[in-house]
């Protein structure tokens, strides 16, 4: 049986080196990755021409930005320009990470893939109108799409995101620094836990535009109170820089399609993440 023939941009990035270390253990599967900047659309186009028989692209290239432009640039135009290069070949699906931050603030407890787009930041922005682009291209060039939006990822190897900085600044500084009163929430999915459900969607006739999560939604202060079980340290409470004040994703309508992870195993793995900082080895701050 010919095996289906996968690309993945972001392939060395945070999600896209995880995904990638599972499918290459898929003997059904043929793994592809762009290395090249997406933003040099004649490269792309030298690549694409060299790769004519893509069954399935994944998009993960992305930027968590304040600055507006640079979001646009990465976000967007890198998606947009992968959308025209592959529009002359064959493909069967193309998988898009977006975020949560699509949404702005939550209409109600959680929000649902039929909740209209309000975004509060650049970055939420540029996921919005690139998700646009993806469905414009599907539209009209005849293939399906799978539209991932995802919460709060974390994982052993990130190197930013609220996790990963609240952890550093408690081994490194002896305190973290909290904007706003802390009671902001987000939704949290670890990074193998993303990977597989990737995995299945890749393998699977699911099509459309779905929330990605594990049910499990944290305040900052409640992911304190984790952390504070790992070692002592101060708590530093500053004016609120967030616009969002909340990312809550329902998570019904993939559950009707394919068995995710639990809430759980996700609580486990923030344990685990803080365990393995080591932060018990920094100093004995006191809080």
């Amino acid at each position: 049986m010919e095996k289906l023939k996968v690309l993945i941009t972001g392939s060395s990035g945070f999600l896209g080196s995880q995904l990638k270390s599972i499918l290459i253990n898929d003997q059904k599967l043929e793994i592809i990755t762009y290395r090249d900047d997406l933003l040099d659309k004649e490269l792309l186009r030298v690549f694409i021409n060299n790769n004519p028989n893509i069954d399935i692209v994944v998009h993960l290239v992305g930027l968590f930005s304040s600055d507006i432009d640079k979001s646009i640039r990465v976000n967007f135009q890198t998606t947009k320009n992968l959308l025209e290069a592959i529009r002359y070949i064959n493909i069967k699906k193309f998988v898009y990470s977006s975020s949560g931050a699509v949404y702005g603030d939550p209409i109600s407890e959680k929000s649902v893939e039929s909740d209209p787009l309000l975004p509060k930041t650049g970055y939420g922005f540029s996921k919005m109108i690139a998700e646009e682009c993806v469905k414009y291209y599907s539209r009209v060039n005849g293939f399906d799409y799978f539209i991932a939006r995802f919460p709060n990822i974390f994982g052993e190897s990130q190197k930013k995101g609220v996790v990963y900085n609240l952890l550093y600044s408690i081994k490194n500084h002896g305190y973290v620094t909290i904007h706003g009163d802390g009671e902001q929430r987000r939704d949290f999915l670890h990074v193998i836990d993303a990977s597989k459900i990737l995995h299945k969607i890749i393998k699977s006739s699911i099509k459309g535009t779905f929330n990605i999560s594990s049910n499990l939604n944290l305040s900052i202060n409640e992911l304190i109170t984790i952390f504070k079980k790992e070692t002592n340290f101060d708590i530093k409470y500053v004016k609120s820089r967030d616009s969002v004040k909340d990312i809550s994703l329902n998570i019904i309508k993939l559950i009707n399609q394919i068995n995710i992870v639990n809430k759980e195993s996700s609580v486990e793995n923030i344990y685990l993440l803080a365990k393995n900082f080591n932060l018990s080895s920094s100093n004995d701050y006191k809080s």
